[in-house]
């Protein structure tokens, strides 16, 4: 072939790939530096209220708006890691997986574990791109067992009754790929399934808008006007402090659920920085005073918002900024210091009554006598306290070594040792200062240590010697990093427990307890346990849901807990993710730009988003023993 055949084939070549998108090398994703891809989306589904009845289809929600964070891809640029929390985001992960991307072939997926189905399988076909650049799959949909051989017969129980809705379906899915653009430009997908003997399918339409980079110029004004938002949105919730769900009475189980949300209302409004005075909020924490509180949950929180109520507005920065060495003092009226220490005495007696010496281990459930506890609980538990000892409330440094003890007794190590690289706040920012945008700066990936992940659960029942029932979770290990943090800044905060008096009879019993770690030796282990958590994070990253083998819930809850874990180390990088950007985009793609409320949740979830936006942690002295690049 003569040289100009050859020219003209090229030619040829180059305007077909860039009129019909069909690629002449490896397909990826071109987005950029941890930014992300936003779409318009629409969706159609039949039944109209398929996704709104819980019975209908467990744990089927919308929680996330329709964007592709680059952060969650592999390192190859072409697929998603993280695998789909809920039937809702299997049409979009699939479309989004290049790998099979304008050429035929098989595909076969299988996800663990579906919300409210469990393990999931997704099979079928790749057509090859039609001369348009259109590609169609069209794939099986369908429920598989439990592996027999990785569960106890117990837990396999526990999950199948969490996740044990039969599913049978198909995905039909036409995407258009850009290789000019390296992007899906568009799909529309068909999902339809039947479960429970009912039929239901879902229609989407997803079509590209716009590209944005991290942290872009107007991302800090859009965030500051969410929390107003939010805020205000709050406040008219508590314009009738009687409504039903922020009632005083207790409920069926004894717990006074409405007082903790009208406490949660308070927090989120003085976080929000809802004017002291305004009438609104001085009514409302005039209700809290007069509640007749009780469970675990409801007490900590009560005193959480009674501490924000005292605590100076740009105390975080200057923590961060090192003008001060440690939170400082509040300073309650005298009334309030007494309903608070009413509050950290009631909270105090809320532990797990199976435990013979809190002196050792202090772990918490809803309320006093219950032989049983849960993490939740006790990361509330923690964060109450520490509240009530900012305020002046003297907590035994006894209270922190039998906490701490606990957290570090109930995480359980999960994965190979991996690399761990953290960046402070303070670092990241200099990074953004200097990083262009065509090339990120080598340092925000350092050379990190490699550490082995450990997590925890909600609660650990031991089945054997290592089998537990309840898995590790995103949620539960962000309350393990925040329990051990917090018990270390709080025994480096504590008044000094008076000295014992002498005793030269020692029984055998005390020589026993008397070989408790050393204060030395458990900031120690606390630090131990802060880099075993964030490597579990690091590990099982995502901020599209709270990440866990039994469904897609508490999907806010765990976004004020994952702000918690990392602020309180001052983390702004797990490994390359931003977790504030990434989460805030999450949080600002599904708030309503009109009213501040997050349809696809309920006040709690507005409350927990907007405390995450505001990045609402308790203060805390520096740590000894923390990682930072």
């Amino acid at each position: 072939m003569s040289p100009t055949n050859h020219l003209t084939l090229l030619i040829v070549t180059v305007l077909v790939t860039l009129t019909t998108g069909l690629p002449c090398q490896k397909s990826q994703w071109k987005i950029p530096h941890r930014g992300f891809l936003s779409y318009d989306r629409r969706q159609d589904s039949e039944p109209r209220n398929m996704f709104a009845d819980g019975k209908y289809l467990t744990g089927f929600s919308v929680n996330n708006p329709a964007i592709l964070l680059q952060g969650e891809l592999d390192r190859s640029q072409q697929f998603l890691t993280e695998d789909p929390g809920s039937l809702w985001e299997v049409a979009m992960h699939t479309a989004f997986d290049l790998r099979m991307v304008n050429r035929a072939g098989k595909i076969d997926h299988t996800y663990e574990f579906l919300a409210g189905f469990g393990v999931v399988r997704i099979h079928g076909k790749a057509t090859e791109a039609n001369s348009s650049g259109m590609q169609k799959l069209e794939l099986q949909i369908q429920r598989l067992q439990l592996p027999t051989d990785r569960y106890p017969a117990r837990v396999l129980k526990f999950l199948n009754e969490q996740n044990g809705s039969p599913l049978t379906g198909t995905l039909k899915i036409e995407r258009h790929y850009r290789v000019d653009l390296q992007r899906i430009q568009s799909f529309k997908s068909t999902l339809t399934i039947q479960t429970n003997g009912r039929p239901a399918r879902l229609r989407e339409q997803w079509t590209f808008k716009e590209a944005k980079a991290c942290r872009y110029p107007a991302f800090k004004q859009q965030v500051a006007k969410a929390i107003k938002m939010g805020g205000e949105y709050c406040k008219r919730q508590l314009t009738n402090l009687q409504r039903q769900d922020l009632h005083a009475t207790p409920d069926t189980e004894g717990r006074t659920t409405g007082s903790g949300l009208l406490a949660l209302c308070l927090l989120t409004m003085v976080k929000a920085e809802i004017r002291h005075d305004d009438p609104t909020l001085v009514a409302g924490f005039e209700e809290l005073r007069k509640r007749n509180i009780h469970d675990t949950y409801s007490l900590a929180i009560a005193i959480m918002a009674m501490e924000a109520l005292y605590a100076p507005r740009d105390e975080r920065q200057m923590l961060i900024d090192r003008r001060i060495d440690a939170p400082l003092p509040r300073k309650p009226s005298a009334t309030d210091l007494k309903i608070i220490q009413t509050w950290t005495e009631r909270l105090l007696q809320h532990t797990d009554s199976s435990i013979k010496d809190l002196a050792y281990t202090r772990r918490h459930y809803y309320q006093p006598g219950a032989k049983r506890y849960d993490n939740s609980n006790t990361q509330y538990a923690t964060l109450g306290l520490y509240s009530a000892q900012l305020c002046g409330i003297e907590i035994s440094p006894t209270v922190w070594h039998a906490l701490g003890h606990h957290w570090l007794s109930d995480r359980l190590p999960d994965g190979a040792p991996l690399p761990l690289n953290l960046t402070s706040h303070t670092d990241y920012a200099k990074i953004r200062a200097k990083a262009s945008d065509k090339k990120p700066s080598r340092r925000t990936v350092g050379r990190g240590k490699k550490i082995a992940p450990a997590g925890w659960p909600y609660t650990t029942l031991k089945l054997g010697k290592t089998e537990h029932m309840m898995p590790l979770t995103l949620s539960m290990t962000a309350a393990g990093i925040t329990g051990v943090t917090i018990c270390e800044a709080a025994l480096l905060t504590a008044k000094p427990a008076p000295p014992k008096k002498s005793s030269k009879r020692r029984s055998k019993k005390t020589t026993k307890r008397s070989k408790k770690p050393s204060t030395k030796d458990l900031f120690r282990d606390f630090a131990t346990a802060r880099e075993q958590g964030y490597a579990w994070l690091l590990d099982n990253f995502s901020l599209r849901c709270n990440k866990h083998r039994l469904g897609y819930g508490f999907h806010y809850y765990y976004l004020y807990g994952i702000e918690r874990a990392c602020e309180l180390g001052q983390i702004a990088l797990i490994g390359d993710r931003d977790w504030y950007f990434e989460g805030s985009t999450m949080i600002l793609g599904m708030l309503d730009q009109r009213s501040g409320f997050l349809p696809a949740g309920n006040l709690y979830s507005t409350c927990f988003a907007i405390l995450f936006l505001k990045q609402a942690a308790p203060p805390l002295p520096p740590i000894t023993g923390r990682r930072r690049r």
